[in-house]
């Protein structure tokens, strides 16, 4: 028996598996670290976050600004407000307590109290009306100033860009840690699998 072969047969596909998985375990490390640029044998070496961090930052913002929030959803949102229900409520609750003091003095007779309260009524009455003349007036400049001043993508940029990069790199990690061991473990298999095609093949080449 050829024990060279056999040796070779044995540690080829033992070898590729675990170069297969170190090679896959070092690129997902490698997606955070280093986290300061580092130089080796003359090239500059940097995770992929730590040196894109502020061009990924602005990805991730663009796509929020397109796919999730938009002035169009503000729109929706103040679209669905039942703004005369709204306006009479605040009005009610600002009249009542202004006039909460003067109704106290119910001694002074009904005339006195039928009066104050025909007086609340015609204020009320007056305030929701002026309220809601002007209300469309001023939601729509507010909703024109949000789409001048409120910029998505650059405040979820900003909010990234905060982040350190140690917890940028937990917080990434901490959702995917079962994918990237997974990606790791198939990396390993892969090298496996090509050990042992390698092996086959100086198998064959050995007996022919």
């Amino acid at each position: 028996m050829d024990w060279t072969l056999v040796y070779n047969v044995i540690t080829i596909p033992v070898v590729n598996a675990f170069v297969g998985w170190i090679t896959t375990y070092l690129a997902i490390l490698m997606i955070f670290r280093p986290r300061e640029p580092k130089k080796i044998l003359g090239y500059t070496i940097q995770g992929i976050v730590p040196k894109k961090r502020h061009m990924i930052a602005m990805s991730i913002g663009r796509s929020v600004e397109r796919n999730m929030i938009n002035m169009d959803d503000f729109q929706e949102l103040i679209d669905k407000v039942d703004l005369e229900r709204e306006v009479g409520k605040i009005v009610d609750k600002y009249v009542d307590e202004k006039f909460a003091h003067a109704s106290e003095k119910s001694f002074v007779g009904r005339s006195y109290n039928a009066a104050l309260g025909a007086i609340k009524a015609q204020t009320k009455a007056y305030l929701t009306t002026e309220i809601q003349k002007n209300a469309n007036a001023v939601i729509k400049s507010f909703v024109d100033r949000l789409e001048t001043e409120f910029d998505v993508q650059a405040i979820v940029a900003e909010k990234i860009n905060g982040f350190d990069l140690e917890t940028l790199e937990d917080v990434v990690f901490g959702f995917t840690k079962a994918e990237f061991k997974f990606l790791e473990i198939m990396g390993g298999v892969f090298g496996f699998v090509i050990g042992l095609v390698q092996a086959a093949i100086l198998v064959v080449m050995h007996y022919t």
